[in-house]
């Protein structure tokens, strides 16, 4: 089965030990369940060891995405299990930073008040999408949550091309707290991804607020039950080309625009890896993939 999520993959360091006076303790694990449109899942994010990057202590965490999907029959099936990237963050004083490309950027900032805002990346994004080469994030609250920690409500700047929005502490963040690429055209319909944060635990505290297993639909379900295969495409959104990489055959890929018209199209495209978009008008493309078993699978695309 084929699942396609785009995050900030990073590129790999060298291990060492990185202390923190705030944030995370080793060996942190969040489970966020999520939904979108075809699938669902939950995501998991693992302290995977402490490293030097960029010549940062960071810590690295491992993204791994298990998703489900429905059948015929209305069954819950599972839809494979997927790596979907590796974050690095490290903190100083009272704020946490994340390394986005090949810089460190601000991911939260505890000492902010109400009202007060702080960039939390940059990206190059196209004039088309009217979004900014900066995203900012601003505070509409600040207390503490009531797992007693100190926290923060944050909102995206309307043309921010990376969104961080939610409530997060200064223990474990608890929102989904990885920013992610979005399109700032209001007349773009651009499929996203609902978070839902269900339990996180590492070295010295155990939050599961609804009682449930972290793992409950891997552990009742049984992705063993079934064959996983890899499908990377993106990035996403994307100016130019998509770069596609699998661990099986591609039979056919077709892109096809909001009206319906196949704009590309590839019969023979086992080796392809990547589709060239550039010529398109910015807007959302639906691309079709045709795998070795005649199986058909398709992935909403913003070419902005």
């Amino acid at each position: 089965m084929i699942r396609i999520l785009i995050f900030l993959i990073i590129f790999a360091p060298m291990p060492l030990m990185a202390q923190n006076s705030i944030w995370v303790k080793p060996n942190a694990v969040w489970h966020y369940d999520y939904s979108t449109i075809g699938w669902f899942g939950f995501m998991k994010i693992q302290h995977n060891g402490d490293t030097v990057i960029h010549g940062t202590n960071a810590m690295h965490f491992v993204l791994t995405d298990y998703a489900f999907t429905y059948n015929q029959q209305g069954q819950t099936v599972p839809y494979g299990v997927f790596p979907a990237g590796d974050f690095y963050t490290y903190t100083e004083g009272d704020s946490v930073f994340y390394l986005q490309d090949s810089s460190f950027q601000k991911l939260f900032d505890f000492s902010k008040s109400t009202g007060d805002s702080y960039m939390i990346g940059v990206t190059n994004p196209s004039p088309a999408d009217q979004c900014s080469a900066e995203s900012w994030t601003m505070l509409t609250g600040t207390g503490t949550d009531i797992y007693g920690y100190s926290s923060i409500s944050v909102e995206a700047y309307l043309n921010a091309n990376l969104k961080l929005t939610g409530t997060f502490n200064n223990r474990f963040g608890e929102d989904y707290f990885l920013p992610l690429l979005r399109s700032c055209d209001p007349s773009i319909i651009y499929e996203d991804y609902i978070f839902t944060f269900r339990c996180f635990q590492d070295d010295s505290l155990v939050v599961n607020p609804n009682g449930v297993e972290c793992e409950y639909m891997l552990t009742h379900v049984g992705l063993n039950e079934v064959e996983n295969h890899t499908l990377y495409i993106g990035p996403n959104p994307t100016a130019d080309f998509l770069k596609i990489q699998a661990d099986f055959l591609i039979e056919e890929i077709e892109v096809i625009d909001a009206l319906g018209k196949c704009v590309f199209r590839e019969t023979n495209a086992d080796g392809i890896t990547q589709v060239d978009l550039s010529p398109l008008i910015p807007g959302v493309y639906t691309i079709k993939f045709r795998d070795q078993w005649r199986d058909t699978w398709t992935k909403r695309i913003l070419r902005h």
